[in-house]
């Protein structure tokens, strides 16, 4: 940010010792060694104004009064001062509340700038120096002062900060609340270097700061929040407790909008992802509140909007681990069966990922959809045909994953053979072996190698089925499905949550 323009610094040449001394003491920027050069005799030799900004440090009002009768303005600007502080600014900066008023009793201009940006009245929020804010406000300090390129106010560092006390000052003094940000420099900054025009709720929102969000609502704020209107709706989507974006809804913001994006560039779980309805689903499903993601749903929010990945609210709850969820979309009719476009269904990503109360609750309704007159599978069986509840049964009784049949072949090979993806993961994670060989010689590799469903033999190289030499996920993930297959695609790498 640069700094409002002013007269220029002066050169300061060849400093006398006195001079040079305290801008050493000044750039140590240590109040003990400026207050023992101002006491020295040699303190008189100094010219007027690095005197009255040392004085501004230290809290001198006596010396500072007598230097501002004397003529001196309060915003002299010393010869070599370090970042061409005024010394307003070195006074709030310092804390010296007495010499803050001083100063600006005596016509001190708070919006001047150092060479890094910062400015007199910003300090007291910056430095949570509630009483000086009050002696800025009382000096008769607009509280809607904006800094002169970033647009920023008080109330907006205020609020991305969540500190109420200021909040509440500034706007029981009249502060607008629905100010509008400029480009927000130095505080805030735009990737696009674009003006946020957003007041200051957004920063608050941006900030993820909830209690002040909410407080700033109930004190009358607008959601208007310019370039960030969609990136505060995935914000709230992802992080923000249900209260909030309920409260946001309200209040005429709703996080689920009708949005085409831009996707140059863009992460490989968001090039999935063009759309804002289905896009917020899945920043939804991983937010800490688990009440987030139905109400996304329940507003219009559809994870297969836009989008190839076939995953359906029930697979989007059980990937997330929202037994609750699950447990009304199936009162509801959603088909528990239903595979993405990897071949996952929201059974086989639950055990997988290790959700024990979704995979209760799928498996409890799955047993209630049998047929009574039903005859169970063995696991071979049920492995081949898909059937992973029963494959589950069969392993709750203590049949071992790896049992081979007369053939040798193993569940996860049968699975493999018929392309069960499900299956071939959900045994995986539960302890079946991709080495086994049947009496024929081959392996779950080989078998899956038969089929023409390729989805299988993409689990089982993660896996390092097709070469044991392959040692870590590194080696055995192909390329193209990290950037645009599989492993692009919500709930399928860890590290690519949405």
């Amino acid at each position: 940010m640069n700094a409002p323009s002013r007269p220029g610094t002066p050169d300061p040449g060849n400093p006398s010792p006195a001079q040079a001394a305290m801008l050493q003491a000044l750039r140590s920027n240590r109040l003990d060694a400026i207050r023992t050069e101002f006491r020295k005799l040699a303190a008189h030799k100094l010219p007027p104004a690095l005197r009255l900004l040392a004085a501004s440090m230290i809290g001198a009002v006596d010396a500072a009064t007598k230097l501002l009768d004397a003529g001196l303005s309060a915003d002299a600007l010393a010869e070599g001062a370090p970042e061409n502080r005024t010394p307003l600014l070195a006074a709030a900066i310092a804390g010296q509340n007495d010499m803050v008023s001083l100063l600006l009793a005596r016509g001190a201009d708070p919006v001047l700038a150092d060479d890094e940006g910062n400015v007199g009245f910003l300090v007291p929020v910056l430095t949570d120096n509630l009483p000086m804010q009050r002696i800025f406000l009382a000096a008769g300090v607009s509280p809607d002062l904006a800094s002169s390129q970033g647009g920023v106010t008080a109330l907006m560092v205020a609020a991305g900060q969540g500190n109420r006390g200021f909040c509440e000052l500034l706007l029981d003094s009249g502060a607008d609340i629905d100010q509008l940000m400029a480009s927000g420099e130095p505080f805030f900054s735009h990737p696009l270097d674009r003006d946020f025009d957003m007041p200051a709720l957004g920063c608050a929102a941006n900030c993820k700061q909830w209690e002040m969000a909410g407080y700033l609502l109930d004190r009358g704020a607008k959601p208007n929040f310019g370039v960030m209107w969609t990136d505060i709706a995935l914000t709230l989507a992802k992080y923000s407790p249900v209260a909030l974006v309920e409260k946001m809804h309200g209040a005429g913001y709703s996080i689920v909008m009708d949005h085409q994006f831009l996707l140059l560039f863009a992460p490989p779980v968001e090039m999935n992802l063009p759309e804002m309805r289905s896009k917020i689903v899945f920043w939804a499903a991983v937010n800490p509140d688990p009440a987030v993601l139905p109400w996304v749903l329940g507003h219009g929010g559809d994870p297969l909007a836009g989008n190839k990945l076939g995953m359906t609210p029930l697979i989007v709850a059980a990937a997330a681990g929202n037994a609750v969820l699950v447990e009304q979309l199936l009162s509801g009719g959603a088909d528990v069966d239903a595979e993405d476009c990897d071949g996952d269904t929201a059974l086989s990503l639950a055990v997988e990922r290790g959700s024990a109360a979704v995979v209760m609750a799928l498996r409890r309704h799955l047993a209630q959809t049998l047929p009574t007159n039903a005859h169970p599978l063995t696991l071979h069986h049920a492995a081949a045909e898909g059937a992973l509840c029963m494959v589950l049964d069969e392993l709750d009784k203590g049949v071992s994953p790896n049992l081979t049949d007369a053939e040798r072949n193993t569940p996860l090979m049968l699975a493999a053979a018929a392309g069960r993806v499900g299956v071939v993961r959900a045994l995986y994670a539960l302890g079946a072996s991709v080495r086994p060989r049947n009496a024929h010689g081959q392996s779950a590799w080989d078998l899956a190698s038969e089929q023409a469903d390729a989805r299988v033999r993409i689990s089982l190289r993660e896996f390092g089925a097709d070469d044991p030499k392959k040692r870590n996920n590194a080696d055995r993930i192909d390329a193209f499905e990290q950037s645009h297959g599989r492993y692009s695609h919500p709930f399928k790498m860890p590290q690519r949550n949405p």
